[in-house]
């Protein structure tokens, strides 16, 4: 690389360049078709566990953070998958504990 052309013709001597490609939320996608509440860019609007707006859907990763490289997406994955599955838990416990209580009380 010796220079960089610009859009109005000028060129500007240069030996490296960096650039940072533009992330966007793909539109009328999932969250979206689903009814989930989007932010700017389109992202999807989530809570710190990764729950949007629409019960039962979780987002995470560059769906819902623009920052997301592919390590903080796995991190940001991975977080959420936990909340899902502490939620699921504490289903199948609030379950149990009301199945116990009506044999006891039949």
């Amino acid at each position: 690389m010796r220079a960089v052309q610009l859009a109005d013709g000028r060129t500007v001597p240069r030996a490296a360049l960096f650039i940072r490609p533009a992330v966007r939320a793909h539109r009328h996608g999932p969250a979206e078709a689903l009814g989930c509440e989007l932010v700017a860019g389109g992202l999807v609007r989530v809570d710190g566990d990764g729950r949007t707006s629409v019960p039962g859907v979780w987002a995470a990763g560059n769906a819902a953070n623009p920052r997301a490289q592919v390590i903080t997406a796995a991190g940001e994955g991975s977080a959420v998958a936990i909340a899902i599955n502490t939620e699921l838990v504490a289903d199948d416990v609030d379950r149990a504990v009301r199945q116990a209580a009506a044999a006891t009380a039949a």
